[in-house]
């Protein structure tokens, strides 16, 4: 939750690349964390443009926070 919690901070300041890295953090420690999948697919579809990746992140968010 920390990693999650510091990359919504780094996103408010514009710094997009630490946002990312303090997500995939999030996931990797918590690969079910369905808050770090939804943050880093807003991240992907509003500051990156890689709709893709953000749609493969909220599929992953709805499936977790289903299967619990």
């Amino acid at each position: 939750m920390v990693y999650n919690n510091r990359g919504k901070v780094y996103e408010e300041k514009g710094d997009n690349k630490k946002a990312l890295k303090d997500y995939n953090k999030a996931i990797e420690l918590d690969n079910k964390f369905v808050f770090a999948y939804i943050n880093r697919g807003n991240l992907y579809a509003i500051s990156e443009g890689t709709f893709k990746m953000a749609i493969d992140d909220y599929k992953k968010a709805l499936l977790y926070k289903h299967s619990n």
